[in-house]
């Protein structure tokens, strides 16, 4: 349903995406993001698709592959690293 109301290729533009852009897709699922990320960073860029789960992965580089999306790279992870706390310090 979500593709009726916002489908993909609007959602990516809205990013802002140059060519020669590096992209993370953090629980990148089946890819559904994949394709539009990989023209909007052309041949120059790169795709990250990143996911906990190894179907998931599988599907992406199925898809990366019969679609040749070069430039998409899948990455199965073993979880999600915590970001760190960034503190700014004053010197009064």
């Amino acid at each position: 349903m979500r593709d009726v109301f916002a489908p993909v290729s609007k959602r990516v533009d809205g990013f802002g995406i140059e060519n020669g852009s590096v992209v993370v897709d953090f629980g990148c699922g089946p890819g559904s993001y994949i394709e539009r990320a990989s023209r909007a960073v052309g041949d120059t860029g790169k795709v990250y698709a990143v996911d906990v789960h190894e179907l998931a992965i599988k599907s992406v580089k199925a898809k990366a592959r019969k679609k040749s999306l070069n430039n998409v790279i899948p990455l199965l992870s073993t979880g999600y690293p915590m970001i760190p706390t960034i503190r700014t310090w004053r010197t009064p």
